[in-house]
């Protein structure tokens, strides 16, 4: 993520834990910066809720629900806000990479990580939502191709070299 003014997700994987900070564009929700953070949760992805992480996954979902809600909300107010698409693409594709298994969450972040390259295929954001999604979806050839293009628009991006790494 580059800056206060972009909306964007970022998780970090260690040893199966999430920590998810959720960035929201001042102005498009309620007017402020809301950050979220879910540290510590431990999730299996045959039982996304076993007893003791009950809880903890309650305040996952609802975080999550409340960030895609803020993301629909920015696309509402601006269709062509290509940010907005590609975090909701990443934000969907980490649901399905870490909570779902099921495919309807990873349609809707083809479905944003489309629409987000279409607004703006010179985004290196759009072109790694594309890469990432593509990844997840065992499409390792095409995803490769976005991601290159990613780090061409943007050598330093943590985002396109973390994620590209992830999909190998």
């Amino acid at each position: 993520m580059s800056g206060d003014d972009d909306i964007g997700v970022l998780a970090e994987d260690q040893e199966a834990t999430l920590d998810i900070v959720v960035r929201v564009k001042p102005g498009v929700a309620a007017g402020q910066r809301i950050v979220y953070r879910v540290k510590d949760v431990t999730f299996d992805r045959e039982d996304p809720a076993p007893g003791n992480n009950r809880g903890s996954v309650a305040v996952f979902v609802q975080s999550i629900d409340l960030a895609i809600g803020f993301f629909q909300e920015a696309i509402e107010k601006d269709s062509r806000y290509a940010l907005a698409h590609a975090a909701l693409a990443d934000t969907c594709a980490f649901i399905y990479m870490y909570v779902h298994t099921g495919n309807e969450v990873l349609d809707q972040a083809d479905e944003a990580s489309c629409r987000a390259l279409e607004i703006a295929p010179e985004l290196a954001e759009a072109q790694i939502s594309r890469g990432f999604v593509l990844g997840l979806a065992g499409r390792h050839s095409e995803s490769d191709e976005h991601f290159e293009t990613a780090i061409a628009l943007s050598p330093w991006s943590f985002d396109a070299h973390y994620l590209y790494g992830r999909a190998c």
